[in-house]
Order: structure tokens, then sequence, then C-alpha cells
């Protein structure tokens, strides 16, 4: 679901049509076959721009004279020789990504592989395989934090929120953490504004005891201070639980992955594609 959405969000004029592949194993014949019937349909004339597919399997080797020489991949070339453009996921590796590469990319020709990028650093991630530009020409987000809306939770980055969630406690759970996408430079300047209001409050205080004591305005003064500091303390204890990452505060639900910069770079060159008849 995630995935679609991605694509939905980043090209909503886009006609797009899902198809599974099943499970990532590229060595069964069954992975292929999704593709010998999109081969079929584009040779009846059905024009078919782009494919994304964030499926495949990670391979220790980044050797570059594989390509077009197993002929149970040829399907996926066909289809990309065909004039669609094919579009993989480059791969997911923690430990070597360097020395590793998605297993299509790898052996089909003709296809483009997309890497990630982190949305704080925007530097290549830790994780994005095929770091080469032979199997990896294109690259985006592929970091997406679950941010928490008004109406329910944003995954894709954008304005507005991706998914609506009518639930109270989760929505009680938003409107207690003011910090999640705030940097914590921000949130410094918030902790000095409440203290800043506390310390003229107590001024304010000492004034009235000093003087002719107004009690009516003393007590509004102590309740102004007493919400002071209970915001500042929430604030001190949302702050010491919210993750910070590169200078943000992040909600602690992540997902990764170059599966998820595959969709995203497609529809934005899809959507280029349609933009061009129209400037």
């Amino acid at each position: 679901m995630a995935k679609l959405l991605l694509l939905r969000r980043n090209n909503p004029f886009a006609q797009i049509e899902t198809i599974n592949t099943g499970l990532a194993d590229t060595m069964n014949p069954e992975f292929f076959e999704p593709f010998k019937k999109i081969l079929e349909r584009i040779k009846n004339g059905e024009k078919i721009d782009y494919i994304s597919c964030s499926k495949g399997a990670i391979c220790y080797s980044t050797c570059k004279n594989m390509r077009g020489k197993v002929p149970q991949f040829q399907p996926i070339t066909d289809v990309a020789d065909s004039g669609t453009r094919v579009l993989f996921a480059s791969g997911n590796s923690i430990d070597n990504p360097t020395g590793t590469t998605n297993q299509v990319l790898l052996l089909a020709d003709k296809i483009e592989g997309v890497g990630s990028l982190s949305p704080q650093t925007h530097k290549l991630s830790k994780f994005s395989s095929a770091r080469n530009s032979f199997f990896t020409q294109h690259y985006e987000v592929g970091e997406h934090y679950i941010r928490p809306t008004e109406y329910g939770a944003n995954i894709t980055g954008l304005s507005g929120t991706d998914i609506v969630i009518d639930n109270p406690k989760y929505k009680q759970e938003v409107e207690n953490n003011i910090l999640i996408g705030k940097t914590k430079e921000r949130a410094d300047r918030l902790l000095d504004k409440i203290q800043s209001e506390i310390t003229e409050v107590q001024q304010k205080r000492v004034g009235l005891v000093r003087g002719r004591i107004d009690f009516n305005a003393l007590r509004k003064l102590e309740q102004r201070q007493n919400t002071l500091e209970q915001r500042r303390i929430k604030l001190i204890q949302l702050r010491n639980a919210t993750q910070l990452e590169n200078g943000k505060y992040e909600a602690a639900e992540k997902f990764f992955g170059t599966s998820f910069s595959t969709p995203i770079r497609t529809a934005k060159l899809a959507l280029t594609d349609m933009l061009q008849d129209v400037i």
C-alpha cells in the first residue's frame, strides 16, 4: 500500500495498474510471468510508459559483464527493449552496499536502477546498494518517517495527510507530541520563550506583592505561571523521549529501502513526460 501511495502522491494524474510478481525470488520462473504478459499487451498495441518494480534479490556482485547473458531474465529485457522504461530498486545492504546489487539489475539488460537518498543529509542512504551509474541511474528519498497529522498520518513527506486515521487515542498522542518534524533549534527557542514568559510572570507577581495586593490579579498570575511551568515540563519530557535525527525530532516509526525510492522516481519521470506537452 505504501508504494502505491508514494506513486499516487507524486503523480496524481497517472493511470496506475498494480501487478503482483509474488515473492522476490528471481530464480523462480513465476517471477517472470507478469513481464511476459506485459510484453504480449505491448505487442498487441497497448502503450505502457513505465514499470516500477521494487522486487528483487540482493546479490553479492557488481560485475558489469553479466547483463543479458542469462536467458531466464530475457522477458524483462524484452519489455525494456520495447520502449517501456523499466525501473528496479537498486537493492538494500547494511553490511556491504558498495559490493552488492539487485540481481535483476545485474542480469537483465536495458533496465534502470533507483537508489535511496537520506532526506536529512541529502546523501546516499547507508543501505543503498549498486552505487555506480552502470546499475543505478536515479536516486530518490528512501527513508520515510510516519509523522502524525491532525487527521491521521503522513508517510510521503509531502504536505497534508496521506492516511486518514479516525482513532481518538491516536489523535490524542498526536496532540501530546508537538516536537515531531521540528528542528532542535526550534524546540530550544520554544523552551526559551516559555521560560521568558515564566520570568515575566514572576516579576509581575513580585510587583503586586510590594504594592497594594490585588488578590484577583495575583491569583491569575499564579494560574498563568502554573500553566507555563506545566508546558515547560511537558516540553522537556517530550524532548527527552522523542528521537532526534540529524537535528530534527522524528517519530519512532520509520520505514526505509530502495523499494520506496523506485515508485517516487517513476512517478516523477512520468509526470515530467506528461507536462512536456503542457509547458
